[in-house]
């Protein structure tokens, strides 16, 4: 149990952007002469070294990912279209479920497969977004914080640098 909510530096307990990275750039002032430093977000770069359906697939994954836990914000907590459809009780729950099993099914077309451990890792997180969903009203809250999806879209970001250093080496 510790070890899924645990803050690493792949998912930085859910509040990682899967689709976007921030990055600070300096802004200097002609007026003043004065610097400052301003946030942009761009979108992530793929991983080196990967093939180009591998990239394709993760950009798709890491958008989508993006679109169902964090597309929106309100009161600073960012929450997507699988939140907005959990409020539903029961067919919500199904419905998010099943989205999210389309983003697996994208990522088992990488080339070579899915590895064992990153697919059981996948579906783990997939099945307790659904079990959280299942208590009222404050599971649909909690879920807004887990963001399965994201975790998933960053799992396989995280899969495919390994891949795309290993296949570097060789």
């Amino acid at each position: 149990m510790v070890k899924i909510f645990r803050e690493n530096k792949w998912n930085k307990f859910g509040t990682e952007d899967p689709y976007y990275q921030e990055y600070e750039i300096e802004q200097r002032s002609f007026l003043t002469g004065s610097t400052s430093m301003k946030k942009v977000k761009k979108p992530r770069a793929v991983p080196e070294g990967i093939s180009t359906n591998d990239s394709d697939i993760l950009k798709k994954i890491m958008r989508r990912a993006y679109q169902l836990d964090m597309n929106f914000s309100v009161v600073g907590y960012r929450f997507g279209w699988n939140n907005v459809v959990s409020f539903v009780p029961f067919v919500g729950s199904a419905c998010s479920v099943v989205l999210s099993l389309m983003l697996f099914k994208l990522a088992l077309d990488l080339d070579g497969g899915l590895p064992w451990e990153v697919q059981a890792e996948f579906i783990g997180n997939i099945i307790i977004d659904f079990a959280i969903s299942f208590i009222p009203f404050v599971g649909s809250l909690i879920e807004v914080m887990y963001k399965a999806n994201s975790r998933n879209a960053l799992l396989l970001e995280k899969h495919l640098y390994t891949k795309g250093q290993t296949l570097k080496l060789h």
